[in-house]
């Protein structure tokens, strides 16, 4: 759930005036959220994501996330792209160091990965089941820019990618 909040947060926080005639209400067509396939995944950590529609229209990304050894957060990238004139240019980047040290960020990452104060991923599974419809439009309100995005958000510690999730979507005038 913390990942999604800072994508989304990097979705909401790049307003471009070039764009401002290419903005507005909005729907949201899901392309694609899922773990990467990376080769860089550290060891001790598994990752199964997907997304489904529940009745009537609500897509919800599933995410089972899996530790086998306790290992510490230590920061958190996000990159978003988007398209202009048929290639992919970058649309903006956040990086968030010692995310438990922020407490909205920690009270997130404490609920939905158990993580303690020292901000160690602790052993187990964790599922985060969240429907992204609702919680796209509470980070980027009623209103945005419409285009094709693409963004990748890693969360890594001082050795090793410990997660990794890319997100397909367009958003489109509603």
């Amino acid at each position: 759930m913390f990942i999604m909040l800072i994508i989304l947060t990097t979705y909401s926080s790049l307003y471009v005036a070039e764009a401002l005639d290419n903005w507005g209400p909005y729907v949201v067509e899901w392309k694609k959220c899922h773990g990467c396939n990376s080769t860089n995944m550290g060891s001790g950590v598994s990752l199964v994501s997907n997304m489904e529609r529940r009745h009537p229209d609500p897509i919800f990304h599933i995410m089972n996330f899996t530790i086998t050894d306790p290992v510490r957060l230590d920061e958190i990238k996000v990159t978003a792209l988007t398209v202009k004139e048929g290639r992919k240019v970058l649309f903006g980047k956040r990086k968030l160091t010692k995310p438990c040290d922020f407490y909205a960020s920690f009270l997130i990452l404490e609920k939905t990965f158990h993580v303690d104060k020292d901000c160690i991923l602790r052993k187990g599974t964790h599922v985060f089941d969240v429907n992204l419809n609702e919680l796209t439009r509470f980070f980027m309100g009623k209103q945005f820019i419409y285009g094709h995005y693409y963004v990748k958000a890693l969360a890594l510690n001082k050795k090793k990618m410990i997660m990794c999730v890319e997100i397909v979507s367009i958003i489109k005038k509603s």
